[in-house]
């Protein structure tokens, strides 16, 4: 008998974040945080619930659509900083952007280049991540290692290690937490 046929769809946008595992119909069979309908633009995300995309914003460009006119635009204006490079580029998170900014040296040409050079390397699989956490404790999930914030820096071979050792305990928490609620339920 074959394997299902599953998709793991990873939203990285901010605290919207989610990691679902869909099936070969786009149902969703789990996720990372469930999201009722109440409140939710784009209806619920539960098991059993068709999946449907975070709608993307008109001011907000994908990484695929990025140009350096926009990052030229961006310092043309007097805003090429890492506030604005993170509101403009969808799933580019502060701390990334943080990084992309100091490694630019506030160039946008340069800063593009960069950028583009991360998603080569996860097109090609070759994506490696760092945990960077800071003397507060503060843990960062990063795409480049972090030269920006003082700290201890943590590099892995596969994306999946890191991503098993920053969410690791979450999950296991998340997980405790709705066996609990499904047994208070019955």
């Amino acid at each position: 008998e074959a394997a299902p046929i599953l998709r793991l769809v990873h939203e990285l946008q901010g605290q919207q974040a989610n990691i679902l595992l869909l099936d070969a119909h786009d149902v969703i069979l789990g996720a990372l945080k469930h999201v009722p309908a109440e409140g939710s633009r784009r209806g619920p995300v539960l098991p059993g619930q068709p999946y449907h995309p975070v709608p993307l914003p008109a001011h907000r460009l994908l990484v695929s659509d990025l140009t350096v006119t926009a990052f030229e635009q961006l310092q043309q204006q007097g805003a090429f900083d890492a506030v604005r490079l993170q509101r403009l580029v969808v799933g580019l998170s502060p701390v990334l952007a943080m990084e992309l900014i100091h490694r630019s040296q506030g160039e946008p040409q340069r800063c593009w280049e960069l950028l583009q050079e991360l998603r080569q390397r996860y097109e090609q699989g070759t994506l490696a991540l760092s945990i960077c956490t800071t003397p507060e404790g503060t843990r960062h999930l990063s795409a480049l290692p972090l030269t920006h914030c003082l700290g201890t820096l943590e590099s892995f071979a596969s994306a999946q290690d890191a991503v098993a050792t920053f969410y690791g305990p979450y999950i296991g928490a998340t997980a405790l937490a709705q066996l609990r609620h499904t047994v208070q339920k019955t």
